[in-house]
């Protein structure tokens, strides 16, 4: 989190008299109902994502003023780690390879289909990849990523415009699109 000034804190109630706004009434979205894709395929032996978002933003000084004059976009950098369960060695020879694939990772509310969670990475490569054998059961294979940009067509006004990104969520039913966005 960055700020570019700040005030001293007052003290203040957590009731301030405002009505609190209700919790939500929709499902927790459910992996049960989720959907993950790579290459276009449909994937069901991942088992955990972990993904790390940084803008990489800053605060820049400036003289004659303690406070930066704002707040500046860096490159959006977007890695993590997933575990599959080991099913051949496809997966694991795009990372000993250098292969780039795409993940394209759906969540869904159990009770109502129109609301929903996209998260699209259309250009992949894995960048480590490790099995722990155990003694019986699955096989687990953890392979760590890293999202690289690519442009993506999308609607600007009534003129068709494409913009650098990473990684591009949807969300449904507001229909707000965020795209890790590099400047």
């Amino acid at each position: 989190m960055l700020g570019m000034s700040g005030t001293d804190m007052t003290p203040t109630s957590i009731i301030d008299g405002n009505t609190p706004v209700p919790a939500p009434t929709t499902a927790p979205f459910a992996a049960f109902q989720g959907r993950v894709y790579e290459n276009g395929i449909p994937i069901a032996v991942m088992t955990s994502m972990e993904m790390n978002l940084d803008n990489q933003r800053s605060l820049e000084g400036v003289i004659g003023s303690k406070f930066s004059p704002g707040v500046f976009e860096g490159r959006c950098s977007v890695n993590g780690s997933m575990t599959f369960f080991l099913r051949g060695n496809a997966t694991y020879s795009k990372f000993v390879n250098e292969t780039e694939t795409s993940i394209w990772m759906r969540l869904q509310d159990p009770n109502d289909a129109t609301h929903f969670m996209n998260l699209v990475m259309p250009r992949v490569k894995f960048t480590d990849g490790s099995v722990d054998p155990p003694t019986e059961g699955p096989v687990p294979l953890s392979m760590g990523f890293r999202s690289l940009e690519t442009e993506v067509a999308t609607v600007n006004g009534a003129a068709l415009a494409t913009l650098p990104t990473s990684l591009t969520i949807q969300s449904a039913p507001t229909g707000r699109v965020v795209r890790g966005r590099n400047p």
